[in-house]
């Protein structure tokens, strides 16, 4: 588990990882993660949170080599990554569906600084 107060920083750390997961090649399994953005406690070496939670959910269903964030990590990390929409999903434990957008890194053309 990683924890950031800036969602553009957590991630690129993710797509990092990732990336070096897939680096590695078959023999090391592929890395998912998924990002939430809102409020954490930390408590005894770990963090606790409605965030918390609802990342641990949506990395449960992220697909192997992907980084996927819930809507307000999308929107506050906008103009760092390309976005694609992963849909709206039910997840356990949660309200309402949790509409999902997939980070990748900018392409050289895309106009990033």
């Amino acid at each position: 588990m990683l924890v950031s107060p800036e969602p553009a920083a957590l991630v690129e750390a993710a797509l990092t990882l990732v990336d070096a997961a897939e680096a590695e090649g078959e023999d090391f399994p592929p890395l998912h993660a998924g990002i939430a953005l809102g409020p954490a406690v930390p408590r005894g070496g770990d963090w606790y949170g409605r965030a918390v939670n609802l990342a641990s959910r949506i990395a449960a269903i992220s697909w192997p080599g992907s980084v996927l964030c819930d809507d307000a990590v999308h929107k506050a990390a906008e103009e760092a990554f390309r976005w694609s929409l992963a849909g709206e999903r039910r997840l356990k434990g949660v309200k309402r569906p949790v509409r999902r957008g997939r980070a990748r890194r900018l392409a050289p053309d895309d106009g990033a600084t």
